[in-house]
């Protein structure tokens, strides 16, 4: 998947859903704080049905948050020197369609809703080939100091511009 993977990140102008926005059914808004990240499908991440193994979904959403908070100038590996770590403690999938191969996909990835030091990050895998959107999720997470085992404040990188977002009660 590495290999294969390459990032776009969008430009649109700012408008970020409310927290009223159907939590099935998360829509990417237009706002430089989405980011896109596109994968090929692996024929290895097949299972017996010929479809997408349903454990791949999650990797792929991993995959395309790393890239997204490297797209914001969060750099892990500058992270973790720092003792500063992302922690999802809560993740929400929703598989729509079947996936599979040969087909690449777009993952979108955005803020959906934050408060000071947690976040609710929505994101959804798009068929390349279909247009389908196939799966849908929202992670909940914060930014961990390690050694204190604590939470910081969520790193404003990732909202791209998009101070004024309310901040939501999660």
């Amino acid at each position: 998947m590495k290999a294969e993977s390459s990032a776009i990140s969008s430009n649109s102008p700012q408008s970020l859903p409310s927290k009223a926005a159907n939590r099935s059914d998360p829509t990417p808004p237009a706002s430089p704080a989405v980011f896109h990240t596109r994968l090929k499908v692996r024929w290895n991440e097949l299972d017996a049905n010929g479809h997408v193994n349903n454990m791949y979904y999650q990797s792929y959403f991993d995959q395309a948050r790393i890239e997204a908070f490297e797209q914001a100038g969060l750099k892990i590996d500058e992270l973790r020197e720092q003792g500063i770590g992302p922690v999802i403690y809560k993740a929400e999938l929703d598989y729509r369609r079947e996936l599979k191969h040969p087909d690449s996909i777009t993952v979108t990835t955005w803020v959906a809703e934050h408060r000071r030091s947690r976040a609710v990050l929505a994101q959804q895998i798009e068929s390349d080939r279909t247009g389908d959107v196939v799966c849908t999720a929202r992670f909940h997470g914060i930014f961990m100091e390690l050694a204190a085992g604590r939470p910081m404040p969520f790193p404003p990188e990732l909202l791209n511009g998009a101070a004024a977002l309310p901040d939501y009660r999660l």
